[in-house]
């Protein structure tokens, strides 16, 4: 299996962060939002590790594992003013900090992928020569 991540080196902040785990074939991208300052890079850097821990525990099948990757995306959305707060040391709105970051995921099971997405980052499939948009 191939894989790439594609990041734009025009920005001037880059908190872009990817996640590959070839032997679960799960790969995840993370497009953080640069306006929390230092807290985005903490924010994004947390994101990744927790879908590393996430990794170590994925089901075998298909069917739950769609579930799980949701159920992951919830997980991280209803901790994040947790997390925030541990990292700034006070209960701060993540909204308020600018903190944030968007999320692609993709699991390869046999013949069959899973997806599971929040924000406007885009999951791609490359097949046969031909480039086709699969999240939105």
């Amino acid at each position: 299996m191939r894989y790439s991540v594609v990041s734009l080196p025009a920005r001037r902040v880059n908190l872009d962060r990817y996640f590959a785990d070839e032997g679960k074939n799960l790969f995840a991208v993370c497009d953080g939002v640069s306006a929390g300052g230092e807290f985005s890079y903490m924010f994004v850097d947390w994101l990744v590790e927790s879908i590393k821990e996430y990794a170590l525990r994925l089901p075998d099948t298909v069917k739950n594992t769609e579930a799980y990757l949701h159920n992951f995306i919830e997980t991280v959305d209803r901790d994040l003013p947790k997390r925030i707060e541990d990292l700034y040391g006070g209960r701060v709105s993540p909204h308020a900090m600018g903190v944030g970051s968007t999320l692609a995921m993709v699991r390869f099971m046999d013949s069959h992928w899973v997806a599971a997405s929040s924000g406007d980052s885009t999951i791609y499939l490359a097949r046969n020569g031909n480039l086709n948009q699969v999240s939105y």
